[in-house]
Formats: C-alpha cells, structure tokens, sequence
C-alpha cells in the first residue's frame, strides 16, 4: 500500500475541484475511488476543527435559526394551498362551469 503525502492528497482534491473528473484522478494517483473519498472526508473533518468554537456556535446557532424558520414557511405553504384549494372546491360547487349549463 502506497503512502501518500498531505501536499499530495491536497493536491489530488484540488485537481477534482478544478474540473478533473474522480476516474482520472483516481487512475492518476492509483487510487480507488473510496481512498480519494475518505481523504476529502479526511480534509473536511480537518477544516471544520480549524474553525474557532466561537465562530462555531455562531454557525451552528444561525442554522438552527434558519432550519426553524424553512420548518414555519413550509407550514405556512402547506396552510395556504390547503385554503386554497378548499376555495376552488367550494367555486366549483357554487358556480357551474359554463359547459354544464
């Protein structure tokens, strides 16, 4: 099994972030797709403890704030067509469609 440098699987993740596709990368450094895979989990498991817990938090917290507010509007939508549609069902039972008079 080959060792690979950092600089190395840096190098292979930032040549699939230009545009290379995963089979010539993978075929480039002779490796499999689920290497390169677990080396770009590697590097985002990397990056998210070089962020500041404070900065963090603040993330985490303006997620869940606006995962919160997705939740309410989807409810909201789901409120509005359901009147919406009980309004043209009672229309249709009102008014008779031209056709049928």
């Amino acid at each position: 099994m080959t060792q690979f440098f950092r600089e190395q699987k840096m190098q292979a993740l930032a040549e699939r972030e230009a545009g290379l596709s995963l089979n010539e990368i993978c075929q480039k450094y002779r490796i499999s797709r689920k290497t390169f895979l677990k080396w770009k989990e590697e590097e985002r498991m990397a990056n998210l403890e070089r962020v500041p817990k404070a900065d963090y938090d603040a993330l985490l917290a303006q997620h869940q704030a606006l995962h919160q507010q997705y939740r309410e509007l989807k409810e909201k939508v789901a409120i509005a067509s359901a009147q919406l549609q009980a309004r043209r069902d009672l229309l249709a039972r009102l008014l008779p469609r031209e056709e049928e008079q």
